[in-house]
């Protein structure tokens, strides 16, 4: 029998399993590569067959593949591949008189916060003659970026966003200790809440420990109860050698982590 597997490329940001590790002992692996332009084509025809304008269509297939390649050579991290270019086709045979940027406006909502990557891939498909797509996409992402000129621009302030669960807004914090140094912490296995100290792994609003809404901790580790937040001035008396020793104890945690859960290491990842 034959498995026909769809297999994203190694490293960010797809995470998974290592496919030869797991599979190549026991599948003779031929590995397929995206289509040509011509397939590609003929693909998006097939989603847009009375689309009124198909010469649009391989032109969109250039342009994916011009966006694969950013990829490879490192200019953009996500390789747009054929299941978005199909996206496209299918919302242009549907609404035939939408422009290609309204059409885009879908495929392309996760980068409505990052201004240069929608000027870099705006560009790709201007230089495949589809003109106005810069235009089209500032006026339907800038809106909703917070850059500065937009509506919801801060005009030079900061913005203080947080993701709190409903109920678990324990309020602000006033650390009962001095800061030692970053450490993961005791574990308590009762899960009661702990505040404002530096023992216990999981709590909030302390110091040193892995915990949420401290300072000087290596990383955020949650024990389920309401989470308290210590103030900017406290936290700006961490000191960057505490700072660096923090850093250093997250990547150490990371790869243990890494080899926990799926044998690998940072070369794999």
């Amino acid at each position: 029998f034959r498995l026909w597997v769809l297999a994203n490329p190694p490293g960010y940001p797809f995470h998974g399993n290592a496919f030869f590790r797991e599979c190549g002992d026991a599948f003779a692996a031929v590995a397929l590569d995206n289509p040509d332009i011509d397939s590609e084509t003929a693909l998006l025809h097939h989603f847009a067959p009375t689309y009124p304008w198909p010469e649009d269509l391989r032109r969109l297939a250039r342009v994916f593949a011009d966006l694969r390649g950013l990829a490879e050579d490192g200019s953009i991290s996500y390789p747009y591949s054929m299941r978005e270019a199909v996206a496209v086709a299918r919302h242009l045979e549907k609404f035939p008189d939408d422009t290609m940027a309204a059409a885009l406006a879908n495929v392309l909502a996760f980068e409505a916060y990052d201004a240069a990557l929608r000027a870099r891939l705006a560009a790709a498909f201007e230089a495949q003659g589809f003109t106005g797509v810069a235009e089209g996409l500032e006026a339907a992402f800038g809106p909703v970026s917070g850059e500065v000129g937009s509506p919801r621009s801060t005009k030079g302030g900061s913005i203080d966003i947080r993701y709190l669960a409903e109920g678990f807004d324990g309020g602000e914090s006033t650390p009962r200790t001095g800061l030692d140094g970053p450490k993961h912490g005791e574990v308590d296995p009762t899960g009661a809440p702990h505040v404002g100290g530096n023992r216990w792994a999981g709590g909030s609003g302390g110091s040193d420990t892995a915990g949420l809404g401290g300072r000087g901790g290596p990383y955020r580790l949650w024990d389920g109860n309401p989470v308290h937040q210590v103030s900017e001035k406290a936290k700006s008396e961490v000191s960057e050698e505490a700072k660096a020793q923090a850093r250093a104890l997250a990547h150490q945690a990371w790869r243990e982590r890494l080899a926990e859960i799926e044998k690998m290491d940072e070369r794999m990842w």
